[in-house]
């Protein structure tokens, strides 16, 4: 119902969603000021301060960390006590913002870690505590550096581990391999991962032939069936900046005759569905897309796509890995609406309809 209409009733607790978006904007711009303002903070010396909460640890290395919460409002600065889980004695330091590295840990400890809010001259209570454990030392080194580019990927062999290290927030590992028939098959596993560390599998052309990308420090794998021997490009990098100086993971290509099983397409979709058609993952979506298919060889393609009008917003060459296949797509700049995504592979093509909101 339309709250503002005036109507004398008991049911005036809804807006219309014209409202909502007005209110919105509003907030968000001209009277923006109003969600850091503090006339609902005590004035100094009397009433109260918040608590700082969504404690997190960041950059956590063998000796340091940086310790995260979220800011107070009215807070001036903050107390921050962290020891280790054993000990009873805290150390203590401050911090003028809602963040504080520190340094002079013990490698493969787990600590804690509490905040507590300054707002003049009243102390908030101490939250409730975070928790983090420093990395181990690792006695592995890295013998391929410098590998920084496609220019100096160093050759591996297949069938082997390899081990090597993402040091800084920049540091990118660029290998190659070539396979021989009748082994041309081929399974790229990236293992013992510290950080969040992705993979990605080049042609010889540097072309994108499949992306590794798991959440977290779960492990990666792409899977390659083709009859064809050539050689591989394969690029280890840390999402977001993710790296460890000391920890290394560990790659291994597997090579063989046989065609490796795609046993596992961590989809929502039926198979049905993506073997008659492209799927959409989220569907609506607002910035980033998954489109999610099965292919029973692996070609290149041709990748299009329409809005209702029949405008074409995007095409692009893809080149399709035997079995599940998963591309991913920023489409925050298509605009609000529905989409028909097309696949062109050997004269057939595959279509598929999403929503952008």
């Amino acid at each position: 119902m339309n709250y503002m209409d005036y109507t004398d009733d008991l049911c005036m607790n809804m807006f219309t969603s014209g409202q909502s978006t007005r209110m919105n904007a509003s907030i968000s711009s001209s009277r923006s000021s109003l969600l850091s303002s503090l006339g609902c903070t005590p004035p100094s010396g009397g009433g109260s301060c918040g608590t700082a909460g969504a404690l997190s640890t960041t950059l956590v290395t063998t000796t340091s960390a940086t310790l995260n919460w979220s800011a107070v409002s009215g807070a001036t600065s903050y107390n921050v006590q962290y020891k280790t889980t054993a000990a009873a004695n805290w150390t203590s330091t401050t911090s003028s913002t809602n963040s504080k590295a520190i340094s002079g840990l013990s490698a493969a400890r787990a600590y804690v870690f509490q905040v507590q809010a300054i707002c003049g001259s009243t102390n908030g209570v101490y939250s409730s505590q975070g928790s983090f454990t420093t990395s181990s030392v690792s006695g592995c080194s890295d013998i391929y550096e410098s590998n920084n580019n496609s220019s100096t990927a160093k050759t591996i062999s297949v069938n082997t581990n390899i081990s090597a290290l993402i040091s800084s927030s920049t540091d990118v590992d660029w290998f190659k391999f070539t396979t021989v028939s009748p082994n041309t098959n081929v399974q790229v596993n990236l293992t013992n991962l510290v950080a969040d560390y992705d993979v990605k599998l080049y042609s010889s052309s540097l072309s994108t032939l499949a992306t590794g990308q798991n959440s977290g420090s779960t492990s990666e794998s792409i899977k390659r069936n083709t009859t064809t021997a050539t050689t591989y490009y394969i690029k280890v990098y840390g999402y977001n900046g993710a790296n460890s100086g000391t920890q290394c993971y560990t790659l291994r290509v597997n090579a063989s005759s046989t065609p490796f099983r795609y046993e596992d397409n961590n989809s929502n979709a039926s198979k049905d569905d993506l073997l008659s058609g492209i799927v959409a993952v989220p569907n609506p979506v607002n910035s980033q897309a998954t489109f999610e298919f099965i292919s029973d060889i692996a070609t290149s393609s041709s990748v299009s796509i329409m809005d209702m009008t029949g405008r074409l917003v995007y095409n692009s060459n893809y080149e399709i890995q035997e079995g599940v296949n998963k591309m991913q797509m920023d489409v925050s700049t298509f605009g609000k609406g529905i989409y028909v995504i097309m696949i062109q592979q050997n004269g057939d093509r595959r279509m598929g309809k999403f929503i952008v909101q």
